[in-house]
């Protein structure tokens, strides 16, 4: 038999809820893959209801329309893209798993945590995409192992951990439904992605 060989790849979990009493969830998320990149998006449209909804659909697709870019040019381009609505808060990480690197540019109170080694603590600056002036931050980190990221809207509590044992036996899909319900605000729209590395041998 040949030598093993350490292959690493993401897997992900995602819950979203819209706050009780709308039908209509003004959340929206967008993850993808492409090369050795992951690109995750967290959009919270302003308020509630439908207008929310429209802002955070219109924030997804110019997204997703340009996800290869920089994750600052992205937030700045949504910027003027979402001038004519009610706006969002917007959260958008980018991994690169062949560079081991992470980057988060972040508007408003989307939350961000990282279980990794060394450390990483990304933060949102205040503020709301499509309104007024914005200072955008791009957070820029180099890891040896990333365990889990986990971006989450104010509907969620910041209370939780996740302590990273949980991230060796447990689905990050469990777990994302986990946080949702013990966590979750119900007066208010909330979404929890998860990312979590997975390690194969051969």
């Amino acid at each position: 038999m040949g030598d093993k060989v350490n292959q690493s790849h993401l897997v992900f979990g995602v819950a979203t809820v819209s706050a009780s009493r709308n039908s209509v969830n003004g959340d929206a998320y967008f993850i993808k893959e492409w090369s050795d990149c992951v690109l995750l998006a967290l959009i919270d449209g302003l308020g509630h209801g439908k207008d929310a909804a429209e802002a955070s659909a219109l924030a997804k697709k110019y997204v997703a329309e340009r996800f290869s870019s920089d994750v600052a040019e992205i937030m700045m381009g949504l910027h003027g893209h979402l001038s004519r609505t009610r706006g969002a808060v917007v959260g958008l990480a980018r991994i690169d798993k062949t560079k081991q690197s992470l980057s988060f540019c972040g508007v408003g109170n989307i939350e961000v945590k990282v279980l990794s080694d060394p450390p990483m603590h990304p933060t949102s600056l205040e503020g709301i995409v499509g309104m007024n002036k914005i200072r955008l931050k791009k957070f820029e980190y180099r890891y040896i192992k990333l365990n889990a990221l986990v971006l989450y809207s104010d509907g969620i509590s910041s209370k939780f951990e996740l302590p990273s044992n949980q991230a060796s036996c447990r689905h990050p899909q469990e777990i994302a439904e986990e946080i949702l319900s013990k966590w979750w605000n119900k007066w208010d729209d909330a979404t929890v992605i998860l990312a979590m590395e997975e390690t194969q041998y051969h």
